[in-house]
């Protein structure tokens, strides 16, 4: 959603249309353009700090191969995000996912509304497999995905409905 500023005719001061100071249209143009360019800017593509679902998509969920992540739609809980300047915030609750496959050590999500992370961040999470673990989101690299692995790393247990993840991430982005 591109971020403007309303196009309002200004007039005059009271209203009437026969009073107070006209102001030229190509200067008030002019200036409201100048302030788009700013905003667009800041928060391009979206309105700064306002909180986004992420549309769902089971392609967005994914493990490397022999192993496979799958995530239904009534399995996510919370999956929103925001952008303040160059820095996203993403929050991700998902419940009762599956592991198929033989298990291995890391499960990835595609990061939301098509950004790319200029890598190198490391947050925390909780996963569970069945047991509790500490884990870590990782961004390494220019990737428009992020690797959720344990800390220290462990394979994931095949499972139906099993495999619970929650994390708030905080990416600097391209």
């Amino acid at each position: 959603m591109p971020v403007t500023i309303p196009r309002t005719p200004w007039i005059d001061d009271d209203g009437t249309g026969t009073t107070g100071t006209i102001l030229n249209n190509a200067v008030k143009t002019q200036l409201y353009d100048q302030i788009d360019t700013a905003l667009a800017q800041v928060a391009p593509g979206a309105a700064t700090g306002l909180w986004q679902a992420v549309p769902f998509n089971a392609a967005n969920f994914y493990a490397d191969s022999p192993m496979a992540w799958v995530v239904e739609a009534g399995d996510v809980a919370i999956n929103r995000y925001t952008v303040i300047g160059k820095t996203l915030h993403w929050y991700v609750y998902l419940n009762a996912t599956s592991i198929t496959g033989t298990g291995t050590t890391a499960l990835r999500i595609v990061l939301p509304g098509g950004y790319t992370s200029s890598g190198g961040t490391s947050v925390m999470s909780q996963l569970h497999d069945g047991t509790n673990h500490r884990g870590i989101v990782l961004a390494s690299g220019t990737v428009n995905n992020v690797t959720l692995q344990g800390d220290p790393p462990f394979v994931y247990t095949p499972n139906a409905n099993g495999t619970y993840i929650i994390f708030l991430a905080t990416l600097e982005i391209l």
